[in-house]
């Protein structure tokens, strides 16, 4: 409970060092759960990624809160939900599914987080290769890049997706 209480202080430290805090508790700070999400929006830059992690931290109790941020009309809270939903262990089931839901999102801000977050779970092959070689070919260089992130932390993916990556090194852009 004084955590949560410092999470309304005037100070972006003194909040930030909270939100931190909290997500070293993990699992046991589920109170916090909800105060957690609503800073996914904040303005600061801080606040909203260390929401992000701690709620990630904090795992299973946060996933269904989670799961209804990644649908939120503000792109940054979708962005940073999906983020928190991919830093949550061993994320399955409705979670996974917004998480990828969030892959085809139309913003590519959301786009982008949905494959960092896609590129630290267990995605099958058979479901992450549709989703890579669409967003390499994506408008936007973000977009592009996550998905280049992506295959270049899980190497497996490389030989299939070689021809894909060289269409992209002799792009104009």
């Amino acid at each position: 409970e004084p955590l949560r209480g410092l999470l309304d202080e005037r100070k972006e430290g003194v909040r930030a060092e909270a939100i931190m805090a909290l997500g070293r508790i993990g699992p046991d700070a589920e109170a916090a759960v909800p105060d957690l999400v609503r800073r996914l929006g904040d303005k600061s830059e801080r606040i909203g990624r260390e929401a992000s992690l701690a709620l990630g931290r904090i795992g299973a109790p946060a996933v269904e809160p989670l799961i209804a941020a990644a649908s939120a009309r503000e792109t940054l809270v979708r962005a940073r939900a999906v983020e928190a939903l991919g830093a949550t262990p061993l994320l399955k089931g409705p979670g996974l599914q917004a998480v990828l839901t969030c892959a085809n999102d139309a913003e590519p801000a959301v786009r982008a987080a949905a494959l960092r977050a896609l590129s630290k779970l267990a995605t099958a092959d058979d479901v992450a290769l549709p989703i890579l070689k669409e967003n390499l070919r994506h408008g936007d260089e973000t977009v592009r890049r996550a998905a280049v992130d992506w295959v270049a932390a899980d190497r497996r993916l490389l030989s299939t997706l070689a021809p894909d990556l060289e269409t992209l090194l002799t792009a104009d852009s």
